[in-house]
Parts: C-alpha cells; structure tokens; sequence
C-alpha cells in the first residue's frame, strides 16, 4: 500500500471513531468537510474525506437495509 492510500486508511479509522455512540440521525449530518476541517486536511486530500463522508453514509444503509429484512 503507498503512502497515499495509508492516510486514506487512517482517515477511514477516524471516522469510524468519530460515529461510535453517535445517534444515526448524527452520524448522516456528518460532511466530509466536517472531516476535513477538523483535521486540517490541505485540499489535495479531499478526496478522502469524500470517501469518509461516503462510507459513513454507505454503512448506515446497509445496516438499516438488513434491519429491515429481518422485519419481514
């Protein structure tokens, strides 16, 4: 892995971090510029905090998915 894709990594493990106990309807409000922000991301390193913002949205889906699933 190069070293590009390891901060996209860790950048993933943060907001990973920063959703735990977070209420869902929270953890949706979140933006990858909230991301960026806080850790002071310069603007070539965007586009991870658009995958952050991406995967916390794409998780949430999927969750809510198999829970409604095994509702039926």
């Amino acid at each position: 892995i190069d070293i590009r894709m390891r901060f996209c990594d860790r950048l993933q493990s943060y907001a990973t971090e920063l959703i735990k106990g977070m209420k869902v309807e929270e953890a949706l409000q979140i933006k990858n510029s909230d991301i960026a922000n806080y850790l002071k991301l310069p603007p070539v390193k965007m586009h991870c905090s658009m995958l952050a913002e991406e995967a916390i949205k794409k998780a949430i889906e999927d969750v809510k998915a198999k829970g409604d699933q095994q509702h039926k």
